[in-house]
């Protein structure tokens, strides 16, 4: 149980980055935190903060889609390789010949870093919060529970009251996965609609917000939809939202080892598109458990540049280095300023999962997750930036 919920966890965690990416740097959260408080709002798992410069909170929900997806694909091949019992040992050493052939599944493009961010993905808060699960309905073809998260933290420009409730539900059937939320500090109301078919899966998730002070009648909504495509060697996502932005990305396959893919990202109402190239080498990492590396290189047409290699020692210890440079300036002597480096490594056992970095400007971050028991996990967090004098901690507990 330790396990699963660590890595979902990361999973979670990498998820709401890219819903973050795509959704743009505005929120509609900004909007209404102008003279109202924000609370920490998810829309894909219902743990983020939507707040001007979009922040994110642990928290995942016992539901991941990922996991949900993964569930759908083992379904299938159950299926496939039961009807197939009846046929020979020859059949079955050719069928393992041309897997061996088959070039693998790459995952999607805001995946190909997904072993490096599972250690930089970590969002340190500061306070207690406690995330409390009710599981109502549980079996093999549907899920229903109920989470009530509960944060108490300093009274900051985005959180005015300090204590934060928010109430998520979860229902999830074989191939669909219903989640909402709904935070009564802000009245801020959030949800996602997945389907899954393991092939093609489908994302449908809106937010609304209560209108700013004295325009009552231009109430903030907004909505994201995507569509998904898992082929033998090829992954495809195309989104749009209702900001009239659209996304395409692909990531293919060309050797066991060597992954390319592109992103395009549009803006129509701002007459702005960015193009974004990349590259993964990987070796080995055939399994979550199995040793082996990847590095990552993407730029982009803004003149952005990211590189990221993650090396995993064994099934417990994952070492993780990161490079970004992002130009602020045409002067050649202020190039530098737009560079950033970072370093952390995880360390995940049964039941104890810690991750810890360090970046070029002195900031080391931190957070451990334990269970205590097999209904109790016990997290603390920590960011210190020796330089600046500021020391942040926060711990939580998560029942059920």
């Amino acid at each position: 149980r330790g396990i699963a919920k660590g890595r979902r966890n990361n999973s979670i965690m990498l998820r709401m980055s890219q819903l973050t990416t795509r959704l743009g740097r505005r929120s509609l959260a900004s909007v209404a935190a102008r003279k109202a408080p924000v609370v920490l709002v998810s829309v894909a798992a219902g743990v983020a903060a939507l707040a001007g410069e979009v922040a994110l909170a642990e928290g995942p929900p016992p539901l991941p889609f990922e996991s949900a997806v993964r569930d759908v694909e083992q379904r299938k091949q159950q299926k496939k390789s039961g009807s197939g019992s009846g046929s020979g040992s020859e059949a079955k050493s050719a069928e393992e010949e041309q897997a061996k052939e088959k070039l693998p599944f790459p995952g999607q493009f805001e995946q190909m870093s997904q072993l490096a961010n599972g250690v930089f993905m970590m969002f340190p808060w500061v306070g207690a919060r406690m995330n409390l699960v009710v599981p109502v309905v549980q079996s093999n073809e549907k899920q229903f529970a109920v989470q009530h998260q509960f944060e108490l933290g300093p009274k900051t420009e985005e959180n005015q009251h300090g204590a934060v409730y928010k109430f998520v539900p979860q229902v999830q059937f074989p191939s669909v996965m219903l989640m909402g939320e709904y935070a009564p500090a802000t009245s801020i109301v959030s949800g996602s609609f997945a389907h899954m078919t393991g092939k093609y899966n489908t994302r449908i998730q809106f937010q609304a917000a209560p209108p700013p002070p004295g325009q009552e009648d231009n109430m903030p909504f907004g909505m994201h939809a995507e569509l998904e495509g898992r082929f033998a060697s090829t992954g495809v996502v195309i989104a749009a939202n209702a900001r009239s932005e659209v996304l395409a990305m692909m990531l293919q396959s060309i050797t066991k080892n060597l992954a390319i893919g592109a992103h395009l990202h549009t803006n129509y109402d701002k007459q702005l598109s960015t193009t974004t190239l990349a590259a993964r080498w990987r070796q080995g990492l055939e399994t979550d458990n199995k040793s082996g590396s990847d590095f990552v290189i993407n730029a982009n047409t803004d003149g952005v540049l990211s590189m990221t290699y993650a090396q995993r020692v064994n099934p417990k210890v994952v070492l993780a280095a990161k490079f970004d440079y992002m130009p602020r300036s045409s002067d050649p002597r202020q190039m530098m300023e737009g560079c950033s480096a970072s370093v952390g490594y995880q360390y995940a056992s049964n039941n104890f999962h810690y991750r810890s970095t360090l970046n070029d400007q002195g900031t080391v971050q931190m957070v451990l997750d334990t269970m205590i028991a097999p209904t109790l996990k016990f997290s603390l967090c920590g960011k210190m930036q020796h330089a600046a004098q500021v020391y942040d901690f926060g711990f939580g507990l998560e029942i059920g």
